[in-house]
């Protein structure tokens, strides 16, 4: 009985700990009457993958469909060509999480070998593997621009994260990172547009 309550004790912080930020309310009359073209993000990323051997499925089409749908949520109006008085251009940076995606030295698992020549538990850590490791983080970041009437109002860069337990469900903790990026970036977009003369 204790095992199991243990068990559950143990299963409820994993899941409290995988939990991403969520995305930050906002007016939904923030972008009232405001027209704002976002076409289809450029995928700049080194590597089409999104780690621990997973493929992205068209991440810039994914991209475009959270950034009609948290600009909507603000009141703007989405064009998706380039044409409108407002135009918000993104580059996707970076988009991934493990070991594979972030580059780092692929290493072997390394168990330690007692007097009795019995295996030993990997140390703590990401050398552990993939199930042994620490949580994993998965993680967006975006290049945008901001054009008003053709000209220049603001160019910056935005990262979103998700914690996950390495390499489980890669693709959803990808996405969660995705909005969360593309929360902070309708933030500073609102910003900007309220300066706007």
């Amino acid at each position: 009985m204790r095992a199991a309550l243990l068990s559950l004790a143990g299963a409820a912080l994993l899941v409290v700990g995988c939990a991403a930020a969520p995305v930050r309310p906002i007016s939904p009359t923030a972008l009232r009457g405001v027209t704002i073209a976002l076409p289809t993000p450029t995928d700049q990323r080194r590597s089409a993958t999104l780690g621990c051997g997973q493929e992205s499925i068209n991440l810039p089409l994914q991209a475009q469909k959270v950034l009609v749908r948290l600009f909507g949520e603000a009141g703007a109006t989405p064009a998706l060509s380039s044409r409108a008085p407002w135009a918000l251009t993104v580059n996707i940076e970076q988009a991934g999480m493990g070991l594979e995606y972030s580059g780092a030295k692929q290493t072997q698992n390394v168990w330690t070998v007692d007097h009795t020549g019995e295996n030993q538990i990997p140390p703590s850590g990401s050398e552990g593997g993939p199930f042994n490791g620490d949580f994993g983080d998965a993680t967006v970041a975006l290049e945008a621009t901001l054009t008003h009437d053709g000209q220049l109002a603001w160019r910056g860069n935005v990262t979103g994260h998700a914690r996950a337990p390495s390499c489980v469900d890669a693709p959803r903790k990808v996405h969660e990172a995705l909005e969360q990026a593309v929360s902070e970036l309708r933030e500073k977009v609102i910003q900007q547009i309220r300066l706007a003369p």
